[in-house]
């Protein structure tokens, strides 16, 4: 009996055990399964400008112009992020006057690997006296395609809507519901030098304005570097609004001249890397 028994613990373990194939098909495929992708540790670009702006308001004026940008990419999640902000200043007799600014925020969501079309969030905050303008906000989403990718010159089209609020000098508040129509292009003149065009068009679609009122925002931008840090920048910025408040004039144009100054942040380390 205690023999028969030996047998059948035997057996029961044998059963239990699995056949060589199968562990080796096992180890086989573990061997070929791919590494995980790696953490995303893009780094944070950081950069800043100080210079002078002309502006033609109502009457033309010179002031202290200075702005940051902060730009961050998640490419696994083909995300983008990118802050910008433009501020010109007028000192007076000791007295600091914040004459314009305008801060916007981009964030874009590729749908494709080559980014040839994505999607984009942007969100407009601006303050202008040329315009009797004490507060603007705008939030629009749309969809972004590049049109042309010939390697020294890239142009994209753009087109979408969304809400646009404004707070005039004079009490006047419009609230209403806006088209986003516009371009951008890029063109590389020789190994330096860097042109860059915007243009778009915000026709409102209902809400407290007047049918057919308009804006148009324009900026053009060359680009030169001086060093791996710091470059200098001209940038043209010309605003249209077909129905101003007040007798402002309908258009305004400001030349800024910059030098702008990029850094980019130390790449996030490796939490495995760090720990050993």
């Amino acid at each position: 009996m205690r023999i028969l028994l030996s047998l059948l613990l035997l057996a029961g373990v044998a059963a239990a055990r699995p056949p060589a194939w199968a562990l080796r098909e096992y180890l086989e495929q573990a061997a070929q399964k791919p590494p995980p992708a790696p953490a995303d540790r893009s780094p944070w670009e950081v950069g800043g400008s100080l210079g002078l702006t002309l502006s033609s308001g109502e009457e033309q004026s010179i002031t202290l112009a200075f702005g940051f940008d902060i730009a961050k990419e998640w490419k696994p999640k083909r995300l983008k992020l990118t802050l910008r902000l433009a501020s010109l200043l007028e000192i007076t007799d000791g007295v600091r006057t914040t004459e314009f600014y305008r801060f916007t925020e981009r964030l874009t969501k590729a749908l494709d690997e080559d980014g040839e079309r994505s999607l984009f969030e942007d969100l407009l905050l601006e303050h202008d006296i040329d315009e009797d303008l004490d507060l603007r906000v705008q939030v629009t989403v749309g969809l972004r395609q590049r049109l042309i990718n010939s390697g020294s010159f890239k142009l994209w089209g753009e087109a979408g809507g969304g809400a646009l609020y404004e707070d005039y000098g004079t009490g006047q508040e419009d609230t209403d519901a806006i088209a986003d129509l516009g371009f951008e292009f890029e063109w590389k003149i020789g190994k330096k030098v860097l042109y860059k065009q915007t243009a778009k068009a915000f026709p409102t679609l209902g809400g407290g304005a007047e049918s057919g009122e308009f804006r148009i925002v324009a900026q053009s931008t060359i680009t030169t570097p001086i060093s791996s840090t710091v470059s200098l920048n001209l940038s043209v910025l010309y605003k249209y609004n077909s129905n101003p408040v007040g007798g402002i004039p309908p258009g305004d144009l400001k030349i800024t001249l910059t030098l702008n100054f990029k850094f980019t942040a130390p790449p996030e380390e490796d939490p495995e890397e760090k720990a050993s």
